[in-house]
């Protein structure tokens, strides 16, 4: 995983333990949940287009039947997870 990834995942974590700290509260601050959730979210949103950007990067390096193996491998991993009841990344 790399670093960038630690550290937002890091910093993601860090909003959600406010939010719920928050949340604790007898008198949750509205302003202060909202503002934990949309920074929790665009950590995530961001997470999620380096994640696509670095697939993108990565098929542009294969060759055609080389993709058609990748693809087929992600099938296959997506296949197996859903068998364990485990919900597939997207």
């Amino acid at each position: 995983m790399g670093e960038e990834l630690k550290k937002d995942r890091a910093e993601s974590k860090r909003h959600m333990d406010n939010l719920k700290a928050e949340l604790a509260k007898d008198s949750p601050d509205r302003v202060r949940i909202h503002e934990a959730i949309n920074k929790m979210e665009a950590i995530n949103t961001l997470i999620h287009l380096r994640r696509i950007d670095s697939l993108l990067d990565l098929r542009q390096l294969l060759t055609p039947k080389q993709r058609e193996k990748f693809k087929r491998l992600g099938e296959k991993r997506e296949h197996a997870m859903k068998k364990e009841g485990k919900k597939p990344r997207r």
